[in-house]
């Protein structure tokens, strides 16, 4: 920009670039990630205790811009996403799945939380279920399709071997209890 950018347009350079290369922008609470015409694909200020680790996927048209596959590039993260069920391949190999429409994103946020140590829950009634205490948030701007996650829990030394019954839980809640869906995790 040679100095000409204003700083809406950095910020739309600078959150393309950040969701390309899983990189978290910085004041995340005041100047959110936009798309190329301004809208905010991240609201920091929905709740900024997910403000870490920021990545996702997206596609924008104008730019020629689809992420099909992503992992945020801060040491310690342990979660992928991708529109296959391929968290090793190349973002633009032919077997990824596109998204249906312009200007999708879906991005996601942890509580930075990186302790290993495994947090007691009950689920539907059952005790002595764990789970990691890492939260994440997910923003959505339209309709993203089937989304596949992929998490290295090998730094969590109990529970997570070859036969572990491990469940992805989604919510519309940090706590858990409202519109709570179990996902089953595959060993790999």
């Amino acid at each position: 920009g040679a100095g000409t950018l204003t700083t809406a347009e950095r910020r739309k350079v600078d959150s393309y670039l950040a969701i390309k290369y899983g990189i978290t922008l910085g004041q995340v609470n005041t100047d959110h990630y936009l798309d190329a015409n301004a809208a905010i694909v991240w609201n920091g200020a929905t709740n900024t205790t997910y403000n870490n680790n920021i990545f996702g996927v997206a596609r924008e048209d104008i730019g020629l811009f689809e992420q099909k596959v992503s992992k945020s590039v801060n040491s310690g993260t342990i979660l992928s996403v991708a529109t296959t069920n391929d968290f090793v391949n190349p973002n633009n190999i032919a077997s990824r799945t596109s998204f249906a429409n312009d200007k999708t994103y879906f991005l996601l946020g942890d509580n930075n939380i990186a302790t290993t140590a495994l947090t007691s829950i009950t689920i539907n009634g059952f005790t002595g279920a764990s789970r990691i205490p890492r939260i994440w948030l997910a923003q959505r701007t339209n309709t993203s399709g089937t989304m596949y996650f992929g998490a290295d829990l090998s730094a969590y030394d109990g529970g997570f071997g070859s036969g572990d019954h491990v469940k992805m839980i989604i919510a519309n809640d940090a706590a858990f209890t409202s519109n709570v869906v179990y996902v089953d995790g595959t060993y790999n």
